[in-house]
């Protein structure tokens, strides 16, 4: 029995996570009756995966949400997984849950030595900004982050060189894929456990009183 309470009460203290990638494959459309896919861009659902989606880096709901392509990633861009986000910026928001951004897979079309900037804001506050360079266009690359306990994520893209000249004026559009992320919860304050363990305690001496 006292197991089974230590047990217990080392779960409650214990920081309970969840790891998940989006990888955007169910918005996948495919052909009625067959295993090929539609020619579709279509946006990303608002509380899809537990987020709030804006082209708008400060996540503001009513910039729009990025839109999801499928079948176009095999032609444009390698590694994908067939379905990717494109966006010139974007955010990605959960106001009452924060989470931790751990990596993803960004490439640039059109353009070469690409910058692009990650920040991460918990509550109106920015906690993380970086920057890195996507050195060839149409390559997908997974950068590491651990943007930890924020509420709103933003990506978007800086300057580059652009593979033609005559594309100089086409957007810094990024495809986007396998987000990496994990929700937590929070650690119940030190109060909260004590008065937990007292409880728990007592009731270990009842079952131990009415044994005898």
């Amino acid at each position: 029995m006292r197991t089974v309470l230590f047990t217990g009460l080392l779960l409650l203290i214990a920081n309970s996570s969840f790891a998940g990638v989006i990888d955007f494959e169910d918005l996948t459309r495919y052909l009625p009756g067959t295993d090929l896919f539609l020619e579709d861009t279509q946006p990303v659902p608002d509380g899809y995966s537990g987020f709030s989606w804006s082209l708008d880096r400060t996540g503001n709901p009513l910039a729009g949400s990025p839109s999801c392509a499928t079948a176009e990633a095999f032609l444009w861009m390698d590694e994908t997984g067939f379905t990717y986000l494109y966006a010139e910026e974007l955010s990605m928001t959960n106001m009452e849950r924060p989470f931790t951004l751990t990596a993803l897979c960004v490439g640039s079309y059109f353009f070469q030595d690409q910058v692009v900037y990650a920040a991460g804001f918990s509550g109106n506050r920015v906690q993380y900004l970086e920057s890195f360079l996507i050195d060839d266009a149409f390559q997908l690359t997974r950068y590491q982050l651990g943007f930890q306990n924020i509420n709103l994520f933003a990506l978007w893209a800086g300057n580059g060189v652009p593979v033609e000249s005559f594309l100089a004026d086409f957007p810094h559009t990024l495809c986007i894929d396998n987000i990496e992320y994990e929700w937590s919860e929070p650690v119940p304050e030190p109060s909260t456990l004590l008065i937990l363990g007292t409880g728990m305690a007592g009731l270990a001496g009842l079952i131990r009183k009415y044994r005898r």
